[in-house]
């Protein structure tokens, strides 16, 4: 897969008027409001989701595409991984984050991964699944020490393009 990318100097960066704009196909962001490499460095816009991926013990694990849903059979995990080698990137970016997989993954993901009692595995306190993860194709990652933030697409140079223009009046 080729990575597009952009790259520009911003002194100041609030990430939440940008999250607004593209809230419809943007499933949330990572902010840090700190320089230090350690502790924070980037806040992560992931700014369009174009598939899901849903995982639970009643279920299985569901895809969900611009096609609708789908349950996905088989060993979950292999899939994932199968949707990572297709789209993996030739060259490297300097953005932390293009795009992929941006989710959660449950405590109870563990009866997956573990071999529990079944009681435990199945005891559900809240009803989340044990991993969602979307498919990102488009970010905005803000590297707060060295004041630059990464526009990435996993589209296309004009999908790429389209996002600089979207992007310039929220900066």
């Amino acid at each position: 897969m080729t990575l597009f990318h952009h790259s520009l100097e911003v002194d100041h960066f609030d990430p939440l008027p940008i999250f607004e704009h593209f809230s419809s196909t943007s499933p949330g962001f990572l902010e840090s409001m700190n320089a230090r490499p350690k502790t924070g460095q980037f806040s992560v816009i992931a700014l369009r989701r174009t598939e899901s991926y849903r995982l639970s013990r009643a279920e299985g694990l569901i895809y969900t595409g611009p096609e609708g849903e789908r349950l996905i059979q088989g060993d979950p995990f292999e899939a994932l991984a199968k949707r990572l080698d297709e789209a993996r990137c030739a060259a490297p970016c300097p953005s932390p984050f293009p795009g992929g997989f941006f989710g959660l993954f449950s405590y109870d993901l563990a009866g997956w991964i573990e071999d529990l009692p079944r009681s435990v595995a199945t005891i559900r306190d809240i009803p989340v699944p044990d991993l969602h993860l979307d498919w990102i194709d488009r970010t905005a990652v803000y590297d707060h020490l060295h004041r630059r933030l990464h526009l990435c697409s996993l589209e296309s140079q004009e999908d790429l393009e389209q996002l600089i223009e979207e992007m310039a009046p929220l900066l």
